[in-house]
């Protein structure tokens, strides 16, 4: 930190740096419109490459979808969780769907660990955005 410069007030630290390019309630909607598209993406990953490329592809995908919702925000995980939830809802509902129907315990600790990476994900990007946006 350069010493000649003041250290900010902590009113300016949790203001919320405007995002204009879209407004919250759509913001919301783009999120839950990008947790559909992960579902997919899930069952594209899983189906042509396995295992072995859908988990770090869906983490890869929840990260970068939250950091680019929340980015901007030095509040994000306090503040974003409406689209932090907006975007688990797909896939934690798909999730919810796989461990009542389904019969094999191994496809249901696999849809547990997705829902626990996906939702870990998506508040690493949360956190990101927040330190980025300091």
């Amino acid at each position: 930190m350069n010493h000649n410069q003041p250290s900010p007030t902590p009113e300016a630290v949790k203001q919320a740096i405007p995002n204009r390019w879209i407004p919250r309630r759509w913001k919301i909607v783009l999120s839950f419109l990008l947790g559909l598209l992960s579902v997919f993406l899930m069952f594209f990953l899983g189906e042509t490459c396995g295992e072995r490329a859908m988990f770090p592809g869906m983490a890869a995908c929840f990260l970068i979808s939250q950091y680019f919702l929340s980015r901007g925000n030095p509040q994000a995980i306090c503040k974003d969780w409406p689209f932090i939830l907006a975007l688990n809802l797909p896939l934690l509902a798909s999730n919810m769907t796989c461990l009542i129907v389904e019969p094999n315990p191994g496809a249901k600790l696999s849809a547990l660990c997705m829902a626990i990476l996906a939702v870990t994900c998506s508040y690493a990007g949360a956190g990101l955005a927040a330190k980025t946006a300091h």
